[in-house]
């Protein structure tokens, strides 16, 4: 962009309501805003959709998000005799024509999915030859010469994922770009994701329920379980329900009501996603992108989005924040040693200091040590590492946390723990609010370790954090906005708080 290389840190975006004439200016603002707000540079319009009004687009210029505009073409194969490919043509032009005045389309893809339905799904079919011919008749030849026609200052990329111009293997990590479902469809384990190198990703996720308030609109209280009928019904992808439960019981203690379940699946969503992005950003520049599915919803669901049908942030969408910051500090085990990282996506060299610790639940500090970076623009660099189990000493890996936080440039802490959070020995944490009168900002403390800080305000107003971890002792300012005026004792009082512990 400008000249410069940029990752691309975004979403997929999906139809933003299952009736188009509700997707409104004022709906596609608000969805953008979020995306802006999550420091995302770069949405993708699936080929699953449809192409958007011109609203979205100009909203896309002015909120300077890149958009990866796919033709509507997806997870099927079409056919390529004289009159569709006509029909084609005339379509793609047009849409071309319309859309490729505004700077913020950066590049055009053929479709979503369908080289990989040539080369893998329909390969043993009999009809295989046909099939390739008609995808390249279609994909590599009439919609490329209609982009390298009519938009030429443009990238034209035949399907995604793809390996590129020669249609060889859409899959493969050293080319193009890849689709990553091994840790959601094929159920591995999210460390999966560290296990790949990808060049860019443009489709990975996982699944979370919406906010409670939001299955209330459409599934009565008596339903009100994962696996209750109207429930499943609400879960579009077949066994996606047992899906999130069977992780949910890896990595944390079994919830014993509704409220906790749909919390806990949020955070898992987050977990799972931030597993992935913050690895595929320590790769760069080998990979370049990371674009989540997805973005948005069209209806009340379980789903891989991380803002629900009406434009409430799930978890994922405040974790988003973070992990697609410019400025990135990450903790990764290796071995005996805990390897720190820092990632930035700015445009000028960065140097500073970063302090590691070693604390225990309630407080103990085990272990401190600094470190000194500095490096080029744009880069990521490993800039310490600590021995575990020198830092640790006598202390339970179930009894610390480690946490590492930027001394002299603007970052946000990095947290990381040794075994899984349902083993943690978590403490009966006291967390509590104070309102500022003069500048709107929420401050919010802990007695001893409190993880995944939830705030919930039924006025409908919207934290500049949430989601987040406390150390012992901590203190966080939140930013916090709400329509309307109140004194801050009736905002505090509209405020609730929940943490991980709570729902053991």
């Amino acid at each position: 962009m400008n000249g410069e290389p940029i990752f691309a840190r975004g979403a997929n975006w999906i139809p933003a309501d299952a009736l188009y004439r509700n997707a409104t200016t004022e709906v596609y603002d608000d969805l953008l805003s979020s995306a802006v707000d999550a420091n995302m540079n770069a949405i993708r319009v699936w080929g699953g959709g449809y192409y958007e009004r011109d609203e979205f687009y100009r909203l896309c210029d002015e909120k300077g998000l890149l958009v990866w505009q796919d033709f509507m073409f997806a997870c099927a194969q079409y056919p390529a005799d004289d009159e569709f490919v006509a029909s084609v043509e005339a379509e793609a032009r047009y849409q071309v024509r319309r859309l490729s005045s505004n700077p913020s389309v950066a590049l055009w893809c053929g479709n979503n999915e369908l080289e990989v339905g040539v080369e893998s799904w329909f390969a043993d079919s009999e009809n295989i030859d046909r099939l390739e011919a008609d995808y390249d008749r279609l994909f590599r030849g009439t919609l490329k010469d209609v982009v390298d026609e009519e938009d030429p200052s443009r990238p034209y990329w035949s399907a995604s994922p793809s390996s590129g111009p020669d249609r060889v293997d859409p899959e493969n990590e050293n080319r193009g770009d890849i689709h990553y479902w091994g840790v959601w469809h094929e159920g591995k384990p999210f460390s999966a994701f560290q296990e790949t190198e990808p060049r860019f990703v443009s489709e990975f996720g996982y699944q979370s329920f919406p906010s409670v308030e939001t299955v209330a609109d459409v599934v009565p209280e008596d339903q009100h379980n994962p696996t209750a009928p109207l429930m499943e019904h609400h879960q579009r992808n077949e066994g996606g329900n047992k899906r999130i439960l069977q992780r949910m019981a890896d990595h944390f203690r079994m919830p014993s009501n509704f409220d906790d379940f749909v919390y806990l699946s949020q955070i898992q969503q987050g977990m799972a996603i931030r597993t992935a992005v913050e690895h595929w950003r320590r790769l760069k520049p080998h990979c370049m992108g990371a674009i989540y599915w997805q973005l948005n919803d069209l209806w009340q669901c379980a789903s891989w989005s991380s803002v629900e049908y009406g434009g409430g942030w799930k978890a994922l969408h405040h974790m988003a924040r973070r992990f697609y910051a410019p400025t990135l500090l990450s903790m990764v085990e290796d071995g005996d040693d805990l390897e720190l990282w820092l990632t930035t996506d700015g445009t000028e060299s960065f140097s500073g200091t970063v302090a590691v610790e070693a604390v225990t639940m309630d407080g103990k500090r085990l272990f401190k040590g600094e470190f000194d970076t500095e490096g080029g623009k744009s880069e990521s660099v490993r800039i310490g590492r600590v021995d575990i189990e020198d830092a640790l000493g006598d202390a339970s890996r179930a009894d610390v946390l480690f946490r590492a936080t930027p001394l002299d440039f603007e970052a946000r802490p990095a947290f990381h723990f040794l075994v899984p959070y349902k083993r943690l020995s978590l403490p009966d944490a006291a967390v509590e609010l104070s309102m500022s009168e003069s500048d709107g900002e929420l401050t919010v403390s802990a007695s001893a370790a409190a993880l995944f800080v939830e705030l919930q305000d039924d006025r409908g107003g919207r934290f500049g954090d949430n989601y987040f971890h406390l150390a012992p002792g901590e203190e966080r300012t939140v930013g916090y906005e709400i329509d309307g005026t109140a004194d801050g004792k009736t905002v505090e009082e509209s405020i609730s708080v929940c943490h991980l512990a709570e729902t053991y």
